[in-house]
């Protein structure tokens, strides 16, 4: 048996955020959880996310801080956490050499964050895979994923209002925008047709194309900014 697939026992514990606190023996603690990182319409089973110590916090600590009674590989402390697919986790388990950098594991070396050596890598990622198949089979696994949901509704509550607001404002912006394209066209066929034009509508308030939702919005406003960015 590879030194990186020594045998662990642990302490499970449930959170109130729908994680599990994992006390490794001679280890410390990793925290596992669903993923709390994405857009709001996003599958959480798709991803877990493990925390390198007690991940307490709503926000998943990334790539950066050491977290209380983070673990101590082969005398190496891990920093932060990472995410990643849990069937890749589950296929480490069964094929060693299933690696594909699926799981990243960071220490902090003179102030800078840079990633472990090879064999810390391979225990943390044994390690993290057993968890995660502890984990998915939870007898209690749909009640996790029903506290991760409702402990991260109010601030996706708030995201979705955000992005609602933001819609339509859009909307507002490229009804007023085709309104005044319509004019001009009108303007341009008179001439054409040598009759007398509409009268000449004001330009827009300039508008910044780099927060247009669309690469074919970008485009149309790099494309009238001259007429209408004020000097």
């Amino acid at each position: 048996m590879s030194s990186s697939r020594r045998p662990i026992t642990w302490t499970a514990t449930p959170t109130d955020a729908g994680r599990v606190e994992y006390d490794v023996d001679k280890v410390g603690t990793f925290t596992l959880g669903y993923c709390t990182s994405t857009y709001a319409g996003y599958d959480d089973q798709a991803r877990l996310e493990v925390g390198f110590g007690r991940w307490r916090e709503d926000h998943h600590p990334g790539r950066g801080g050491l977290l209380q009674d983070a673990p101590c590989i082969n005398t190496i402390t891990l920093i932060g956490g990472t995410s990643f697919d849990p069937a890749q986790a589950l296929a480490y388990l069964t094929d060693p050499d299933d690696w594909a950098g699926w799981l990243t594991v960071l220490r902090s070396e003179h102030g800078h964050t840079v990633h472990a050596p090879w064999a810390t890598c391979a225990r943390t990622a044994y390690i993290v895979a057993r968890l995660v198949q502890d984990f998915l089979e939870r007898p209690d696994a749909p009640d996790l994923l029903a506290a991760h949901r409702r402990h991260l509704a109010p601030a996706r509550i708030a995201a979705h209002r955000d992005h609602l607001r933001a819609v339509v404002d859009e909307l507002d912006e490229w009804n007023t925008r085709a309104a005044l394209e319509q004019q001009l066209l009108e303007i341009q066929e008179a001439l054409l047709a040598d009759t007398p034009p509409p009268p000449q509508p004001a330009p827009p308030a300039w508008r910044d194309y780099h927060r247009a939702a669309t690469r074919g919005g970008e485009t149309f406003l790099l494309g009238t900014v001259g007429a209408t960015r004020p000097r």
